[in-house]
C-alpha cells in the first residue's frame, strides 16, 4: 500500500489543476500561469548531433535535484522501457519536472532509447475541469509511468499516455526517438519526434518530424502548439488581448527563432538556455515598471547523441 505522504508528493504537479477545480484559495506568491519551463530539440550543422534540453525555475523549495535511475527486472518485449534515468525529487517515482531517457529497446541508454520533455499548459476555460472526474481516469503521473515503460515508439507513447485522461498536469509533452537518428545522415520522414498535448477532456498528438526536417530545431515554452488546444484551453482568447499568449510571438519563442543557429554543440546549447538577459533583451521588453520582465528558468537538463 502506498503512504499517502508518498502519494501527495507524486501528485504535486496533479494539485495546480485539482486546485483550481476545488476553488482553492489563490496563492499569492505562485502564478497561475505555470510559464516555467522551456523545452528545446536541436538538429546540429550537417545532422552531427541531436540535442535535447529542458530547463525548469521554481522556489528554493524544490531545491532537492536528484538524477534518478531505474533497471526492473521486466521481460524486455513487454517492457521496453525498463531502464530509465530521469531528473526528480525526493519520494517521487517519476520526473515531474519532466525530462526523462529511457531504453525503450534491446540497447539501454544506448542507440535504443527515448527521450521525453514537457512544458505544462495553463487551463484558463475553468469549464474544462467538469471533465475532471473521481472514476476511470488516471493522474498523468501514473500515465507517464505506463507510457515510458511500455512504449517503443514516440507513436505508441501516445497512444498508451491518451488513455484514461485525468484532465489534471496538463503539459505538451514532447517524445523524441533516438533510434531514428543516425549522425551525418538525412532526417526520417516519420517517427524521430512527435508532440502531445492534453487538456481536460482532450489529448491532440502529431508526428512533428518534417517540422524538424524544415526547422532544425524545436521549442517548447508553456503555450499550445496545437490550434485546437489553445482554443479550448483559452490561449487564443487570450492572444487577442496580449502577444504574450502567441504560441508565435511570444519573448521565449522569438528568442529561440533567432537564436537556434548559434547552437553547434552542448557548450552553446547550455549558452542559450541559460540566456536571460531581460534587461538588456529587446524581446522582454513590456509595458510595465520596470519595463521588462523575464521567465526563463536555469535548472538544466540535457543530452547529446554523442
Amino acid at each position: 500500500m502506498i503512504h499517502i505522504g508518498n502519494l501527495m508528493i507524486n501528485i504535486n504537479g496533479e494539485l495546480y489543476d485539482l486546485d483550481k477545480k476545488f476553488n482553492k484559495t489563490k496563492d499569492p506568491v505562485n502564478s497561475e500561469e505555470g510559464s516555467k519551463c522551456s523545452g528545446f530539440i536541436k538538429v546540429t550543422p550537417n545532422n552531427a548531433d541531436l540535442l535535447i534540453s529542458q530547463v525548469t525555475m521554481s522556489g528554493f523549495q524544490n531545491l532537492l535535484r536528484v538524477l534518478k535511475l531505474y533497471k526492473f527486472g521486466y521481460d524486455e518485449r513487454m517492457f521496453p522501457g525498463h531502464t530509465t534515468t530521469f531528473a526528480s525529487y525526493p519520494g517521487m517515482l517519476y520526473s515531474s519536472d519532466d525530462f526523462a531517457l529511457l531504453s525503450s529497446g534491446l540497447g539501454i541508454l544506448t542507440t535504443n532509447k527515448q527521450a521525453s520533455i514537457e512544458t505544462t499548459i495553463a487551463v484558463w476555460n475553468q469549464t474544462l475541469y467538469d471533465y475532471t472526474k473521481a472514476e476511470n481516469q488516471l493522474h498523468t503521473w501514473v500515465r507517464t509511468i505506463a507510457a515510458n515503460q511500455l512504449a517503443r515508439t514516440g507513436r505508441e507513447w501516445c497512444q498508451i499516455f491518451r488513455r484514461h485522461n485525468s484532465g489534471t498536469y496538463n503539459n505538451q509533452w514532447i517524445v523524441l526517438d533516438y533510434k531514428k537518428f543516425q549522425p551525418y545522415r538525412n532526417l526520417p520522414d516519420h517517427g524521430l519526434l512527435y508532440v502531445l498535448e492534453q487538456m481536460p477532456g482532450l489529448i491532440v498528438y502529431k508526428d512533428i518530424t518534417g517540422y524538424l526536417q524544415e526547422n532544425k530545431y524545436y521549442a517548447s515554452y508553456n503555450i499550445p502548439f496545437f490550434r485546437k488546444i489553445s482554443e479550448v484551453s483559452g490561449f487564443a482568447k487570450k492572444e487577442k488581448e496580449l502577444y504574450w499568449y502567441s504560441w508565435s510571438d511570444c519573448p521565449r519563442a522569438k528568442i529561440f527563432k533567432r537564436d537556434h543557429n548559434k547552437v553547434v554543440d552542448l557548450e552553446t546549447l547550455k549558452t542559450l538556455m541559460r540566456y536571460n538577459d531581460y534587461t538588456h533583451e529587446p524581446f522582454s521588453r513590456c509595458n510595465c515598471t520596470p519595463p521588462y520582465t523575464a521567465e526563463a528558468g536555469r535548472l538544466l537538463f540535457f543530452l547529446s547523441t554523442t
